[in-house]
């Protein structure tokens, strides 16, 4: 078997290659000194939008003349030619483009002749850019001075472009020129150029210059030291960028100065970040706070640590920020104390740098301050507590929780909520019957988040513990948040009807129905059922309410029965309330009758309230079958508010499709709308229904 996939696979690579020469051998043109002279008279007369066959050919042909093949003609010579004449701009620009592949010194003379006249100066600089010979360049300074200032504007451009060395003293004196753009050019070229004789013109250059030629040179001065560092003579770019962050620049060049200087002195960089911690400059601190990440040895650290005092409180934020990046342990007792006093913006961002520092003996300190009476701090001290990673960090909460006092001991529970700690599951049951009401609260909120459906058992028997009804409460949800952790509904309510059948407690019964009620579990709406038919009215009430989130439409009839026969009108609004809630529930199910069934507990509704409820479910059902039973409603003053709501909601999906019925109850909304926001929605859906 692998034999035959390795000859599939050479067989696949000889197709390939096969193919490849093919595409090569068909790429191939005639490049005879006779066909290269029909195509450059086509090229000649070539204008944007004609066939550029003759274009793609000579391109081929000129690829071949740079792959090394040999002709008995000069291809360059023939190009320079058709140059001379009266050529086609488009056709010229096409040969530029070809020269600057194979240009040699023999095109200068008649690239330059084209560089001084406008329209055909850009296509000329393009072509004389790539010719590598200092010929080039000296015909390029030599009608600097004999060309107009757009013109010369792009001579400089060219030459900072090619790096050269020889035009630096002509760039240098046309820094000061009167036309403020060939100044400019000329001192962004000299960037450009980057090397020791341009970056020395550039320092000679800054007291006699100002405003924006000032800030250019400056920018190219950087270039210069930028390109030593890249070079590797650190000690050159150092003394530029000193010199940038010693004198009046603004504050973007400072910053970007810095950067280098931190770059181009390994050795001494935490001196130069700390010098610029404790400027005046915000932005200088800010841009050094930065910095601080780029340290990475003790002795450099330390320097930060013994002179963290002098800073302002804003750089002393910002540096915390950059030690929490930096994840060090070394800088952990500085953050610590920071954390401990000072101000609340120093604290909270200590706080905050914790959660990458905080050993297991940080825990007791960060519970203790989250029960401060400074709400940011607290707020600070929860977070980190939550965030701090590691296995040791869980296992220090979990034994704190022990030893602490109660207020201690809430905070800890919540943490261990927070961080899903499942290992505490054994733990958290003890605390959920401490004497403490606090503490079992918490206990009851954390183990809703840290129990698996495996542990019912045991959160069961904390349950039946339970006295107080608020807590039974708190628990109750528990347990039903923890079971619909299992993904089969058919296995959650085991345990639930087994515990039923095992205790005599009355509201402990009730309890466990309403837990039944979200299960979805088919055992559990038959034990529903039964109990919506039992003696006793609290048990049906409870019944019936336990329904209100069944999660499918199935037990809808069993309310509806209530609805229609049963004499206890209590019993009957809570039947009706939970009809609805399972229709609004189920308003997308296409399987459900939904409108059928709005309009049956329209017709037992009693209470406009309950009505309000009707329609405000049937606004959600996209059908114009919706919209026809919704309409009629607003001919009722009580009811129209929320049926111009369920109108507008409902047209807003099926008016595209049903344009005239929904303009008609469009224009019933607009002609009385019960508000503005009501009228310009309404009036919005109409344009966007007309506009279609």
């Amino acid at each position: 078997m692998k034999f035959s996939l390795v000859k599939k696979l050479l067989l696949v690579i000889i197709i390939l290659t096969q193919l490849t020469n093919l595409v090569f051998s068909q790429e191939k043109i005639d490049n005879s000194e006779k066909n290269v002279e029909a195509l450059l008279s086509k090229i000649s007369e070539y204008e944007y939008g004609l066939n550029r066959t003759p274009l793609a050919d000579l391109s081929l042909i000129v690829k071949q003349k740079l792959n090394g093949e040999k002709s008995d003609y000069d291809l360059e010579t023939k190009l320079l030619d058709v140059l001379k004449t009266n050529a086609s701009f488009d056709g010229k620009q096409f040969l530029c483009r070809q020269l600057s592949l194979i240009g040699t010194e023999k095109s200068i003379e008649q690239l330059i002749a084209m560089l001084k006249d406008c329209k055909t100066s850009d296509m000329a600089r393009y072509a004389l850019e790539k010719i590598k010979s200092n010929n080039v360049d000296i015909a390029l300074i030599d009608i600097l001075d004999n060309v107009e200032p757009e013109i010369k504007i792009g001579i400089i451009n060219s030459l900072g472009n090619r790096k050269s060395e020889i035009a630096v003293d002509k760039l240098g004196k046309l820094v000061l020129d009167n036309n403020s753009d060939v100044a400019a050019s000329a001192a962004s070229a000299l960037g450009k150029i980057g090397s020791s004789h341009s970056a020395e013109v550039l320092s000679q250059l800054l007291n006699k210059t100002k405003n924006i030629i000032h800030d250019v040179l400056i920018d190219s001065y950087l270039l210069c030291a930028d390109k030593f560092l890249l070079d590797e003579n650190n000690k050159a770019a150092e003394e530029i960028y000193s010199n940038v962050l010693a004198n009046e620049n603004s504050s973007v060049q400072k910053i970007a100065a810095l950067n280098g200087s931190v770059l181009a002195s390994p050795n001494n960089k935490s001196s130069i970040i700390l010098k610029y911690l404790q400027s005046d400059d915000p932005q200088l601190n800010q841009a050094a706070a930065q910095e601080v990440r780029k340290l990475s040895t003790e002795n450099e650290f330390e320097k930060i640590i013994t002179n963290f005092n002098s800073f302002n409180d804003k750089t002393k934020i910002q540096v915390i920020y950059s030690i929490k990046e930096l994840q060090n342990p070394y800088f952990h007792n500085l953050v610590l104390a920071n954390a401990e006093r000072g101000s609340d913006d120093v604290r909270i961002a200590a706080i905050d740098c914790l959660e990458k520092l905080a050993t297991v003996d940080d825990v007791q300190f960060l519970a203790n301050l989250a029960l401060g009476n400074n709400s940011e701090i607290d707020n600070a001290a929860r977070l980190t507590l939550d965030k701090i990673s590691g296995k040791e960090i869980d296992k220090k909460i979990i034994n704190l929780i022990v030893t602490s006092p109660p207020e201690i001991q809430v905070e800890l529970i919540r943490s261990i909520g927070e961080r899903k700690t499942q290992s505490a599951f054994p733990n958290i049951v003890q605390t959920a019957k401490s004497t403490n009401q606090k503490v079992r609260l918490e206990s009851y909120k954390t183990l809703e988040l840290i129990s698996d459906p495996n542990q019912l058992d045991k959160l069961l028997i904390v349950f039946l513990d339970i006295e107080n009804p608020a807590e039974l409460k708190r628990m109750e949800n528990t347990l039903a948040k923890v079971s619909l952790k299992n993904e089969n509904e058919n296995e959650r309510a085991e345990k639930f009807l087994e515990t039923f059948d095992k205790t005599n407690d009355f509201e402990k019964q009730m309890s466990l129905l309403r837990i039944l009620g979200s299960t979805g579990d088919s055992r559990a709406l038959k034990h529903i059922k039964a109990s919506l038919k039992n003696e006793n009215e609290d048990v049906q009430k409870t019944a019936i309410q336990s329904l209100y989130n069944w999660p499918n439409i199935e037990p809808i009839y069993d309310l509806l029965d209530i609805v229609k026969t049963n004499k206890n009108s209590t019993l009957q609004i809570l039947a009706l309330r939970g009809f609805i809630n399972l229709v609004k529930a189920n308003g997308q199910n296409e399987n459900a009758p939904v409108v059928d069934l709005y309009k049956t507990a329209m017709e037992y509704s009693k209470s406009d309230n309950e009505k309000i409820m009707i329609i405000s479910g049937i606004g959600d059902v996209q059908t114009l079958e919706a919209l026809n039973f919704t309409s009629p409603y607003l001919n009722n003053n009580s009811l129209r508010p929320e049926a111009e709501i369920a109108c507008i909601n409902i047209i807003s999906k099926v008016g595209w499709t049903n344009p005239e019925e929904s303009l008609q109850v469009i224009e019933t909304i607009l002609k009385n709308p019960t508000s503005s926001e009501i009228q310009k929605e309404a009036s919005r859906i109409k344009n966007n229904i007309l506009s279609k």
